[in-house]
């Protein structure tokens, strides 16, 4: 059962991040709640090609939101990076100085960076991963402070790194970042942005770097659908406080075509909502359960990528003809969500998460444009 309280568990402590909650740390432009910079892809002389991760899907997403005219091709979001400190206190100073040594980056990225000299592995690799991991904090801010009530990072999603650690392509934990900016954020009144997130991770994989930061957090709610045969499989994160207390995990199965897991989410996420009542929803949307996908062993076909986002917006009641504005205009389906969600409307931010293939791009610009035409994400506040 999920249960209330704001003290952290018990436990390892949680991350500092004081000077992360101050408005507009960095979102450099807000005319979307579409983040995204060029600066995401990762290109290092082709030696990011010995990964699966598909590290040029952010650019091309944007362009397919653009011509999808969800968002002007200058109206997105501009992320500012994360101060070095800020990095360093939540991951660890030790980690943080490692990275320009291409043993350590090598051992996050699972590529041979060691071929590469330092300042080429920080400029090409690992400062656009720290750019994305500032994106999330940008969509959590402008989910929680802008009327639109939600927002999506076109990057982000580095699920498995944590304190002093990194693995599966992940170098920093953006989510915990963007968790804790939302938690210690304050408005100009000196009025706390949030007091309660719910983090929804619905990767393939594990969220192990999320949860062992911030499983024992009294004011973190987790729900994490993984498959367990694949990595991580870290049975510490799975018995983290906020998910056998105040959570809930699904177990994915090869070859499920998705109807079982979207019954699932249709019957527990509302409930679960309701039960954390949290004011934002952290969604970390990979799209590694598609079929085909390499890392992701699971038969899921596009549909359900779409049906999967859709419920989760409208569980939150975000958009111009979302249940939480517009009840009227809002299916019966997206009425029924949100009112077993607790019928108030949540502050929604996404990050893209994994996804190898090429195809992953238009999934995602497709998916995000069915939801913009159902509930009007696009139509202003």
């Amino acid at each position: 059962m999920l249960r209330g309280g704001v003290a952290a568990a018990a436990g390892r402590a949680t991350p500092s991040l004081e000077s992360v909650g101050a408005p507009g740390l960095v979102a450099v432009s807000a005319s979307s709640p579409v983040v995204f910079s060029p600066r995401y892809d990762i290109t290092a002389g082709g030696i990011e090609q010995l990964h699966p991760f598909d590290s040029t899907k952010y650019s091309r997403v944007a362009a397919g939101l653009v011509k999808a005219g969800m968002v002007r091709a200058d109206g997105f979001s501009r992320p500012r990076q994360l101060p070095l400190g800020v990095l360093s206190r939540v991951q660890g100073p030790l980690w943080l100085a490692a990275m320009g040594y291409g043993a350590r980056a090598m051992l996050a990225t699972e590529v041979p960076l060691v071929m590469l000299p330092s300042w080429l592995v920080w400029w090409r690799v690992l400062e656009p991963m720290q750019l994305a991991c500032a994106g999330t904090v940008c969509a959590v801010e402008l989910a929680l402070t802008r009327p639109e009530g939600w927002a999506v990072n076109l990057g982000g999603g580095f699920h498995h790194a944590r304190r002093g650690y990194g693995h599966g392509f992940c170098v920093h934990n953006d989510l915990t970042l963007a968790a804790l900016h939302a938690l210690n954020g304050k408005d100009a009144t000196g009025a706390a942005w949030c007091g309660r997130v719910l983090y929804l991770d619905l990767d393939v994989h594990q969220g192990d770097g999320f949860e062992r930061d911030l499983g024992r957090d009294g004011r973190v709610a987790i729900v994490d659908a993984f498959h367990p045969g694949l990595f991580p499989g870290d049975d510490a994160a799975a018995a983290c406080p906020a998910i056998t207390e105040r959570g809930a995990t699904f177990h994915h199965r090869s070859g499920d075509d998705g109807a079982r897991f979207l019954a699932w989410l249709r019957r527990c996420l509302p409930e679960l909502i309701a039960e954390a009542d949290p004011d934002l929803v952290l969604y970390n949307a990979g799209t590694d359960i598609l079929e085909g996908d390499p890392l992701g062993g699971l038969d899921m076909p596009e549909a359900a990528v779409r049906e999967r986002d859709a419920i989760v917006f409208r569980c939150c009641g975000v958009g111009s003809r979302g249940p939480a504005k517009s009840p009227a205009a809002a299916s019966d389906d997206a009425n029924d969500l949100f009112r077993r969600s607790g019928g108030r409307r949540r502050a929604l931010a996404m990050a893209l998460s994994g996804g190898y293939q090429d195809l992953t791009a238009g999934v995602v610009v497709r998916s995000l444009a069915a939801v913009d035409a159902e509930l009007g994400l696009s139509d202003g506040p």
